[in-house]
């Protein structure tokens, strides 16, 4: 896996939409981030703000990959994380959450660590997403496309 930061930070009210998610999808596939789609501004500039992990999953398929995202409701960012190292044992995981810049990120999570944050400034994951939830998600291998 290589550490690369994210490009951009979110401010949208600057015009800016962060690209954490694609980062962190180039870290765990070795590439750079410039390699990848940023899917949440695309989008976004279709009108389709919640499409973002539709995006990735597409593009990945076309290489092989596939994603699996699931919501969970936790206390802490501590026992989501706890309970993330109960079923993704020894694999990179995304997490995503609240950040202390307060908007929604993702950071890449070992066992119960967050092992990379491509933030700019270290924001990490405080709390959940807007929606009330962590949402975890792990990059599949062996994915054959129709």
């Amino acid at each position: 896996m290589l550490k690369y930061k994210q490009l951009f930070r979110h401010r949208p009210e600057d015009g800016q939409i962060g690209d954490c998610f694609r980062s962190t999808i180039a870290c765990l596939l070795n590439m750079r981030p410039e390699e990848v789609p940023h899917f949440v501004k695309d989008a976004i500039e279709n009108g389709e703000e919640l499409a973002a992990a539709a995006y990735a999953d597409k593009w990945l398929m076309a290489r092989g990959y596939s994603i699996i995202e699931f919501p969970l409701q936790a206390p802490s960012v501590e026992e989501a994380l706890k309970w993330a190292n109960s079923y993704m044992r020894n694999t990179y995981y995304m997490l995503a959450g609240t950040s202390r810049n307060a908007v929604n990120h993702v950071v890449i999570c070992l066992k119960d660590k967050i092992y990379w944050d491509t933030a700019q400034d270290d924001s990490g994951i405080i709390g959940p997403t807007d929606d009330g939830y962590y949402w975890l998600s792990v990059i599949i291998t062996g994915f054959q496309g129709e």
